[in-house]
């Protein structure tokens, strides 16, 4: 089976669940990739954001918002059992963070792109928190995926 991990900030008591970004939660699986839940920590990380090209042009309180925090990538098997006491005591912010980056044009195209074409393909499974994804920021998705009576 292997081990899976969350990106979990102790300061703040939020986690960053690589599924909602598409990515596995095994490390190999995530950290390979370089996008998804690891743009997602680095939107959070983000000091200094919109002050030049290639940053995100956005106001969105969440850029910046784990900069200086305790922050780590616990797996479920770690001694520290703080994979667990994420799941059960911390906000999960994945979707909140996923919204945020879709505020810049190219990674949102590209998104709903993807679950687009993913959904005509008929070769689809979203799991429960792309799902959740899918239906709070891209309501046109949303629509294809309830035609296909898969929701």
């Amino acid at each position: 089976m292997g081990q899976y991990y969350k990106v979990v900030n102790k300061t703040k008591k939020q986690y960053l669940c690589p599924w909602t970004f598409g990515n596995g939660a095994k490390l190999m699986e995530f950290v390979s990739e370089g996008r998804g839940v690891l743009q997602g920590l680095g939107i959070l990380l983000a000091e200094g954001n919109g002050r030049g090209g290639g940053d995100l042009h956005s106001d969105n309180y969440l850029i910046g918002l784990w900069a200086g925090d305790e922050v780590f990538i616990s797996g479920d098997y770690a001694d520290s059992e703080l994979y667990h006491e994420a799941e059960n005591k911390y906000k999960d912010i994945s979707i909140d963070v996923y919204a945020c980056l879709c505020e810049d044009d190219w990674f949102r195209e590209q998104a709903e792109k993807r679950f687009t074409e993913e959904i005509k393909s008929g070769r689809f499974y979203f799991n429960d928190m792309e799902r959740k994804l899918i239906k709070k920021v891209f309501p046109k998705v949303h629509g294809l995926l309830v035609l296909t009576k898969k929701v």
